[in-house]
């Protein structure tokens, strides 16, 4: 598989299977920490109702580690089909270890919770993001230097790779007829009881996701308007927000055959088995 917006990634976890295996190998003797013998909880316990900090470490293991606090973060950006989990993150990041921005995971949470995590014992809601209408927003970094935020905005491809459309388990619908407005948001964090929208770039592709973002540049993933239809393939886009107002798409990277009119090279097309490459 050719993953242009893995590489680093699997570098990095090359070098961190490496560490880990060392730690391991020293600490292999020693024992998970907790409060109980872990088995199936007692009638009437509900792992989403662990609602005190104690309850929480009482059905928790660690290894070097302390909990220092708990939190459902309930609330009205929770999809109302699911109010009874609580958020669902798939990316995190936290600024001066004061401020986390958590990007929601679909079909939960459709858009970005800012969170004060000042106080891990009293975790607070600041505000919410919504996504677009029919949109998810699942990838987010942040300059915490320029206090911006960037997140994705995402269509999503459906089983028979026709394209992007909307997200169908986001309650809130696009109109009909309404373009995806799929792309990548930039808000001013600067008072984050209160974002502004900065700027944003749209993506004629509608798939958006996978980010990495320094104070200058957002690399990010998407297919494109001349993407393919009929197979998952997703380039390299790279951003200049040094004008958060009018983010630039500065360059971009895609294996030739992944737009329409373009021809594969066989190298570029098959596995070794002979079953066919996702490309992204």
């Amino acid at each position: 598989m050719i993953s242009i917006c893995r590489l680093a990634l699997v570098v990095v976890l090359s070098i961190s299977a490496a560490a880990v295996a060392s730690v391991n190998a020293i600490a292999q003797d020693q024992e998970w920490q907790s409060s109980q013998v872990l088995g199936v909880p007692p009638a009437g316990a509900d792992m989403f109702q662990l609602n005190d900090l104690d309850a929480f470490k009482k059905y928790s293991r660690v290894k070097n580690f302390e909990i220092v606090g708990h939190a459902y973060l309930r609330g009205p950006w929770i999809n109302p089909a699911f109010g009874h989990v609580g958020m669902a993150t798939n990316t995190m990041r936290v600024c001066d270890s004061k401020v986390a921005y958590l990007a929601g995971y679909n079909p939960i949470v459709f858009g970005v919770l800012i969170v004060d995590v000042s106080n891990p014992a009293d975790i607070k809601p600041l505000s919410f993001i919504p996504a677009h209408p029919g949109m998810k927003s699942t990838y987010l970094r942040v300059s915490c230097a320029r206090q911006i935020l960037a997140f994705d905005q995402s269509g999503e491809q459906p089983n028979n790779l026709t394209g992007a459309r909307a997200v169908s388990s986001n309650p809130d619908k696009p109109r009909p007829g309404e373009p995806l407005m799929s792309g990548v948001s930039f808000y001013d964090v600067t008072d984050p009881r209160n974002p502004r929208l900065l700027g944003e770039w749209r993506n004629a592709g509608g798939l958006t996701h996978g980010m990495e973002m320094d104070d200058s540049y957002v690399y990010v993933c998407g297919t494109s308007a001349e993407s393919k239809k009929e197979t998952q393939v997703e380039e390299l886009n790279i951003l200049n927000y040094d004008t958060p107002s009018k983010p630039e798409l500065v360059s971009r990277f895609h294996i030739v055959g992944q737009h329409i009119g373009e021809t594969y090279a066989e190298s570029n097309r098959k596995n070794p088995n002979g079953s066919d490459q996702m490309i992204t």
